[in-house]
């Protein structure tokens, strides 16, 4: 590979005591800072970010902190996401007032002090000259980082500084216990403190877990454990998770049990595809994020070949480098490689089409590559072929990014400026609509217009229980939709011959005029009701037990065609009815088990035909009994309400053994 060169190449690694080079870390740190603020500049100036209701939320969270004294501790309608920061924005705020611009701003600082950090932590290891190089690949780095460094969703990028700046803590720490032991006091504490802010932040601080446990054992181990170290590392630990554990009392450790710590249900080979092939790619600048487009012709090999020459290169600096620290380091680097994608298979909520649960390798992947580029700094041909690589991967992926600046997962671009001025032309000041759209439109309208999710699936996700509250008592609120959620509308709305009014704007259609008992049914299940056509739902095949013990539970896979326009929203769920053969019902209620998504890819229709693995509870008398199996719209109506057939399957409920 490119860094078997020479084995004497390797003591450039102990640049740190400026034998070699003279460490000008400040004047790194002002070309790091320049740069990074231009590419940041650049990628929003090409329409790269988008401001979505993810910022959204957390605006509108800092703007609660700063006008209305609220300091939530989580996320609104999360029990995770520590709200550092919509706090520091609710400063940022302050001093530059409410915007998308102040947003920014705000998140761009983190951004650049994350890649300060990084560059701290590559100058700790390797040196400046490492140090310099690996900041430069961050600030004119792979799309991804900028696109996730910028737009951040209230935690990813605090949750990137935070992580580095632990990573650096570690290496002060093997550096002062090298020289005296015992001597790390104040390591220990700002090392709890910000290990304990990055667990508030977010659960993928885990992955610093196994890194601080390599530091341990393969460093000084016995500093680790005098009292003098652990004190303040676990008081800083408590002091940093004070509010998530505050939090977790009062609410029985829900943050334990939220749907981003679920574990993989997918088979692991499927996960792993996913991840060499596009995850790991459009991590490193291969691919463009949410658009499977290649950032040039075998992008994604080099990707893949660049991560496995810094693999390479981390094993054998742990043996090679010039000081013990550089070891320690490579060692911490190849552990945050490993165990990073690990965690990210483990996890159910990784998506590999916006990786941004793989963010942390960056910690690991910058300040090798700095060190691989500054250790073939007198090998001219392979150091250009190496920062070829590395530049086709950063700057040429920002020029192939997606623009993303009025997008918000609809078919079309949608300036929500023109959407708002649109509403407000109309005299529209309260309006249900995506989750997609409706957080953006609060925040950038200045809370002109208020706007609560409203829809199937993600597009009905409240998070805001102030505004929903507010569009509920809203005697003639608007409704702005599109695609499926505006035909499900529409069919409902014609169906029962409901009067009102439509109008396009901006793409959407804007719906006015709603009756107040169809305004009441529809708050009522916070969905729009199906409305199938006869015919619309035919049951396949049922497979299962005929035979059940009273009290025991069974599965059966049960397999239906929708031959509806459209897939059933999220409100929908299978579920069954217990009737004797006589007809009459012996229990009335089934569990409930949610359809699968209709959709991996935009373009998929995997809803036509539907598998669905239920679990039954034979909670009946001994007998025989027809299992009916039915859809229900929640808090709607069953399926056999619309005039639908539901399926029947033959049970015979035995007793229970003794």
């Amino acid at each position: 590979m490119l860094f078997f060169a020479h084995g004497r190449s390797f003591r450039r690694l102990a640049l740190s005591d400026g034998s070699r080079l003279k460490p000008r870390p400040w004047a790194t740190a002002a070309l790091l800072t320049a740069v990074a603020s231009a590419s940041a500049l650049a990628f929003e100036l090409r329409g790269r970010l988008p401001f979505t209701s993810d910022q959204g939320i957390i605006s509108l969270m800092a703007v609660d902190i700063l006008k209305r004294g609220v300091h939530p501790i989580f996320c609104y309608g999360a029990e995770y996401g520590g709200t550092l920061e919509p706090h520091y924005l609710a400063l940022v705020f302050g001093l530059l007032s409410p915007s998308a611009t102040a947003f920014r701003l705000g998140v761009g600082l983190l951004y650049v002090l994350s890649v300060l950090a990084i560059s701290w932590v590559a100058r700790l290891a390797y040196g400046e000259r490492a140090a310099l190089f690996a900041g430069l690949y961050c600030a004119l780095g792979p799309a991804f980082l900028l696109y996730k460094g910028l737009t951040s969703d209230g935690a990813y990028t605090s949750l990137l500084l935070l992580l580095a700046i632990c990573l650096g803590l570690l290496l002060r720490i093997e550096d002062r216990l090298s020289g005296e032991p015992g001597s790390a006091p104040l390591e220990f504490g700002l090392l709890g403190l910000a290990a304990g802010l990055a667990w508030w932040v977010h659960p993928l601080a885990l992955c610093l877990a196994p890194v601080a446990l390599v530091a341990c054992l393969r460093g000084r181990t016995r500093g680790w454990f005098q009292a003098r170290a652990l004190l303040p590392l676990a008081g800083g630990f408590l002091a940093g998770a004070l509010p998530w554990l505050w939090q977790n009392l009062r609410t029985g450790w829900a943050s334990l049990h939220v749907a981003e710590m679920a574990p993989a249900t997918a088979a692991l080979r499927q996960r792993a595809i996913q991840l060499v092939g596009r995850g790991l790619p459009t991590l490193l600048g291969a691919r463009a994020v949410w658009r499977d487009t290649a950032t040039f012709p075998g992008a994604r090999v080099v990707a893949l070949l660049l991560l496995a020459a810094l693999f390479l290169f981390a094993l054998f600096a742990l043996r090679r480098a010039g000081s013990h620290l550089g070891r320690h380091a490579s060692a911490l680097f190849l552990t945050l490689l490993v165990f990073t994608p690990i965690l990210c298979l483990a996890v159910a909520r990784t998506n590999y089409k916006e990786p941004r649960y793989l963010l942390p390798l960056f910690l690991g992947v910058a300040p090798l590559a700095g060190a691989l580029l500054d250790s073939l700094w007198s090998r001219r041909a392979l150091c250009a072929l190496l920062a070829a690589f590395l530049l086709a991967l950063g700057p040429l992926s920002e020029l192939r990014a997606t623009r993303f600046k009025n997008w918000e997962r609809t078919w079309f671009e949608s300036d929500p400026y023109k959407v708002i001025a649109g509403l407000r032309a109309r005299g529209v000041k309260n309006v249900y609509a995506s989750y997609w759209d409706a957080y953006r439109l609060d925040f950038l309208s200045g809370e002109r217009v208020a706007a609560s999710p409203f829809g199937s699936g993600a597009a009905g996700l409240v998070r805001d229980a102030r505004l929903r509250d507010r569009l509920d008592h809203t005697p003639a609120p608007g409704f702005l939709l599109c695609r499926e959620d505006l035909n499900r509308l529409a069919a409902y709305l014609a169906k029962g011959s409901v009067p009102y009014r439509i109008a396009p704007l901006e793409g959407f259609s804007l719906i006015t005029g709603l009756p107040q008992a169809t305004l009441a049914r529809l708050r009522g299940c916070y969905c729009i009701p199906e409305s199938p056509a006869p015919g619309a739902i035919v049951w396949r095949s049922i497979d299962g037990r005929r035979q059940l013990a009273t009290g025991a539970a069974a599965r059966y896979r049960v397999v239906f065609e929708n031959r509806g326009r459209q897939p059933l929203s999220s409100n929908v769920h299978l579920s069954y009815h217990w009737r004797r053969l006589d007809g009459g019902m012996a229990r009335a209620d089934g569990e409930r088990t949610p359809l699968p998504p209709t959709a991996d890819e935009w373009w998929e229709d995997p809803w036509r035909v539907v598998t669905v693995d239920a679990r039954v509870l034979a909670d009946v008398s001994p007998g025989d009994y027809a299992l009916v199996f039915d859809l229900v719209d929640e808090n709607v109506s069953w399926f056999e309400g619309y005039g639908l057939s539901p399926a029947p399957y033959g049970v015979t409920v035995t007793a229970a053994s003794p």
